[in-house]
């Protein structure tokens, strides 16, 4: 199994060839920028059953939850936001319809119209909220990013969550919606600030070596990789 980090677990057979999925990117970032507010649209059914992810009326709360959170934010801050759902297959509980309605003042854009990277050229901070490609790619790119996401009650595998606690303590993970908010409001008209902090980058650093490694050059160091697993 290849996987998106840098370090090998070659007992379990999980090679790391780094993450590819994009080019590496000098620099994204403008400073009074928008909120990239990324969001995900519930599956009527699943065959799948995943503790990291809402299941069945779970998402009735995840939708809840956060659609208040963005409501008790302070206006100079929620005007700012792009909400940016993401559909799997149908749109089952009309989430995007009821988001129009809620937020008539804010962008809804669909995840399909553009690229992620293009959003973030015009962005100051992604904030996502669960744990998906999506933290991945904002972390790899070193992009203010910020996952909301109880990962206590969606819980990940014990072998890795020594990585999300250091995410928790550089405050770029939250479990908690009243703590996320405090700082983003603390840390609005600064995020630059906050993001280039040594130990919020050094928590990146050791993060995206394990699980979203992004090297100067990306092609050489897959084929290297490839090469080196013996089957």
């Amino acid at each position: 199994e290849l996987c998106f980090g840098a370090e090998d677990e070659i007992k379990k057979n999980i090679y790391g060839v780094g993450i590819y999925r994009f080019h590496k990117e000098k620099k994204i970032f403008k400073k009074n920028g928008k909120i990239i507010y990324a969001l995900y649209i519930p599956y009527g059914y699943s065959g799948l059953v995943r503790s990291n992810a809402p299941i069945g009326d779970e998402w009735i709360s995840y939708m809840k939850k956060h659609e208040e959170f963005i409501t008790n934010l302070k206006d100079e801050i929620k005007k700012e936001i792009i909400l940016r759902p993401k559909k799997r297959f149908l749109d089952y509980y009309n989430f995007k319809d009821k988001l129009e309605k809620k937020f008539p003042e804010n962008l809804v854009e669909e995840h399909s119209s553009r690229p992620l990277k293009d959003l973030l050229t015009d962005a100051r901070l992604l904030i996502t909220t669960l744990d998906t490609t999506t933290i991945l790619q904002g972390l790899a790119l070193n992009f203010p990013t910020i996952l909301i996401c109880d990962l206590k009650k969606l819980n990940i595998n014990e072998d890795y969550f020594s990585y999300y606690k250091i995410l928790h303590d550089a405050k770029i993970l939250f479990h908690d919606f009243s703590e996320a908010k405090f700082h983003i409001e603390k840390i609005f008209s600064d995020i630059e600030g906050w993001w280039k902090k040594s130990n919020v980058q050094e928590a990146r650093e050791i993060f995206c070596k394990k699980f979203a490694y992004h090297p100067q050059n990306q092609p050489t160091y897959f084929i290297k990789k490839l090469s080196e697993i013996k089957f």
